[in-house]
């Protein structure tokens, strides 16, 4: 007997659900969020500073560059200018949320870049000989970030310069047919609909078949009768079945919801995220990180430190002032540059007038004591004198400090170095507490040029910083 010809049990089908939707979550929740991009295929948008509303807790220290790539038609060439010391960093991820190859200065350095991308299918032979990038699945997302130094002119940045330009169609291949449009997934419901989520991914399977490591689970889904060939109904399954099967999906997106991963607990109540890359992560893993936000670079482009609470263990209050002082030895250890920002908690940024600052990054004109070292104060309002000069906006109520390290070093790499104590800031105190040596820490189209926007509303979770 085969497994197709053994009957289904309700124990099978709460692990085929469960398995399911752990895998496939990352695949639906990435087509959601492409079907609300706001610029078609092949096409860059560009969001300000801060305006990134749909992404969580966006870095106010560089521009987003966002475009979904549709391969289908042929490759699609990028074409990236000259950056010159200007840090700059583009994942690009398949349909399933992998990273499979990235752009940036940390790999192919400051000068202007070229490449192909082709599909999974693609046979024709690259033009122009340029550097060929094969993407395992014909949607591709890219989610640049370009540094921006102070007195770098918003509109006129070498963003502006991002080409997309897909190839003519080799002769006699037919692209596909456009594809049949519904209503974006939403994946913050609770609980999922167990029946739209297995039909999503039933036919977004068929469009991005799953790999060798995936094979088997699209078997034992077509058990459940979860196949691109015919859509997915509860209905056609018995019903002791079917309430196994929404047990399933309800048990694994709660497994999503509840996994903190990929943030883990660091020193003096600071926590560390990073995202490995090679394949490491289980399906639980992938489908957190996606939650949590799938816009992650890989943990060799960057590596982020978000603190909610003080070094006592208080939340992190606008009422309060805080200091961090870093050791002259001390200071966050990163080949390219870091930043700092205090978040509400809805992942929203300060609110600030024209020209006021609302963030802290080491491209700034920073004020170092005379001995090196460097104390950053965080607060609603601009401290007065030279502490202004090192001051991150805090909203008003509870807060989360995001420190973001770009081209992280080695020390932060193998967990060595952590940012110092978040102290608070009593009334009174002209200088912030100054900690022994011996106790600091640790020892980057067919439209060439979009205008600015929003990038796509995913719904995130406001901790995942990006």
């Amino acid at each position: 007997m085969t497994m197709t010809d053994r009957p289904m049990d309700t124990e099978e089908a709460f692990e085929i659900a469960f398995d399911g939707y752990l895998a496939g979550y990352p695949l639906v929740t990435l087509d959601s969020a492409r079907r609300r991009h706001p610029a078609g295929p092949n096409r860059f948008v560009h969001a300000r500073p801060g305006e990134a509303v749909g992404l969580c807790s966006p870095n106010p220290h560089v521009v987003y560059s966002s475009a979904w790539l549709d391969l289908r038609g042929g490759p699609v060439v990028i074409s990236l200018p000259e950056l010159r010391a200007r840090h700059f960093v583009m994942p690009m991820m398949d349909a399933w949320g992998e990273i499979f190859a990235s752009l940036g200065v940390r790999r192919r350095g400051a000068g202007a870049q070229h490449l192909v991308v082709v599909g999974p299918g693609w046979s024709g032979s690259s033009t122009d000989d340029l550097p060929v990038v094969r993407a395992p699945t014909n949607a591709v997302w890219l989610l640049g970030r370009t540094l921006i130094d102070p007195l770098d002119d918003i509109d006129d940045g070498p963003w502006n310069d991002y080409f997309l330009t897909p190839k003519c169609l080799r002769s006699g291949m037919v692209a596909d047919a456009p594809e049949a449009e519904w209503e974006p997934w939403p994946a913050s419901v609770e609980p999922p609909d167990a029946e739209d989520f297995l039909d999503r991914l039933a036919a977004l399977m068929t469009r991005h078949p799953p790999g060798v490591f995936r094979s088997a689970l699209g078997r034992r889904l077509a058990r459940l009768g979860v196949s691109g060939s015919r859509p997915f109904r509860l209905d056609d399954l018995p019903a002791d079945v079917a309430a196994s099967v929404r047990e399933g999906v309800a048990a694994a997106h709660n497994s999503i919801s509840e996994s903190a991963w990929p943030e883990a607990p660091g020193s003096d109540h600071w926590n560390r995220l990073s995202r490995p890359g090679g394949g490491r992560l289980s399906p639980l893993e992938r489908a957190a990180i996606i939650r949590r936000g799938f816009g992650f670079n890989l943990r060799d482009d960057a590596v982020y430190y978000t603190a909610c609470e003080d070094a006592a263990g208080a939340a992190l209050n606008g009422e309060t002032g805080y200091h961090l002082h870093f050791e002259p030895k001390g200071m966050p250890p990163v080949g390219a540059f870091w930043s700092m920002a205090a978040y509400d908690e809805k992942g929203h940024l300060p609110a600030a007038g024209a020209g006021d600052q609302v963030g802290l990054s080491s491209r700034d004109p920073l004020r170092f004591n005379p001995d090196g070292s460097l104390d950053v104060r965080i607060q609603t309002q601009r401290p007065t004198g030279p502490a202004g000069a090192n001051w991150v906006p805090a909203p008003a109520g509870r807060f989360r400090l995001i420190l973001r390290t770009w081209q992280p070093g080695a020390t932060v790499l193998d967990g060595r170095w952590t940012p110092p104590p978040l102290r608070r800031v009593t009334a009174g105190d002209r200088r912030p507490h100054r900690k022994r040596l011996s106790e600091s820490v640790g020892v980057g189209s067919g439209a060439p040029h979009s205008a600015p926007g929003h990038l796509p509303d995913i719904g995130r979770d406001w901790m995942a910083p990006l």
